[in-house]
């Protein structure tokens, strides 16, 4: 599952904070409320939700956060049940179940299988970690299987992405200070300069049930420690903790 942030993260802002306007609803606005758009330009204020596509087993679509942070779906195949939760006590980690039509839950995310990046702007000093990907960790059907994925983490600082907001001071005349400083002459002045950057991604290290002893290791290796990447060496199938199968 992958998470497109717009504006500021939604799981990390108040009910106060989050203001979603429809094109019709901000078209229709009484000229009394021109202090409410107005407001939406407050680098403090979240005016647009983020969006998380899913593809996974045959099922893909894509969801956002409604009011009290309740998944509602908009493009999907299949009714599907959508959980948003917090991974323990770490409440800069989210989980993400889907629950299928046949009772099959589908678990991603949380501390140890999630992408994280870092947002850097001004208003959202204090939002340090921002999860952008949920990984799949666990399948669990109706009669108790239990498939797990287990992942290793390898911290990584890499600049992913930069925005930059303007707003348009329509009574300015002559234009803003700013446009002359800048040498612009249209009266858009410059707001939030967004940076995000990863900050770790997962790596799948193995897949293992609860039916037996049996696993699939994926082994790796660091080639030149500059780059901070792992490399896959071999794919090995375990009968149990010592006995090999298969190795390719």
């Amino acid at each position: 599952i992958t998470k497109t942030i717009n504006d500021l993260p939604d799981d990390k802002c108040s009910p106060e904070q989050r203001k979603y306007y429809t094109r019709s609803q901000l078209i229709n606005m009484p000229i009394h409320q021109s202090t409410e758009l107005k407001n939406l330009t407050d680098i403090s204020i979240d005016s647009e939700a983020d969006v998380y596509h899913f593809n996974f087993h045959g099922y893909s679509g894509s969801f956002f956060l409604f009011q009290y942070n309740k998944p509602r779906l908009t493009k999907y195949d299949k009714e599907l049940k959508i959980e948003l939760s917090n991974f323990g006590i770490h409440d800069n980690y989210k989980i993400i179940t889907i629950t299928t039509p046949d009772g099959t839950i589908y678990s991603f995310g949380g501390a140890n299988a999630s992408e994280v990046s870092k947002i850097a702007a001004p208003s959202i000093a204090q939002i340090e970690l921002n999860q952008t990907a949920f990984y799949l960790y666990e399948i669990r059907n109706p009669i108790g299987d239990i498939v797990t994925f287990e992942y290793q983490n390898k911290p990584i600082t890499e600049k992913i992405s930069y925005s930059q907001e303007y707003i348009k001071d329509l009574y300015a005349n002559p234009p803003h200070s700013d446009c002359y400083l800048t040498g612009r002459r249209d009266n858009l002045i410059p707001q939030r300069a967004t940076n995000i950057y990863y900050e770790s991604k997962p790596v799948l290290k193995e897949i293992k049930c609860n039916r037996d002893e049996s696993k699939i290791d994926f082994q790796k290796y660091n080639y030149g420690n500059q780059l901070n990447r792992f490399y896959l060496n071999d794919i090995v199938y375990y009968l149990n903790e010592t006995t090999i199968f298969k190795s390719v």
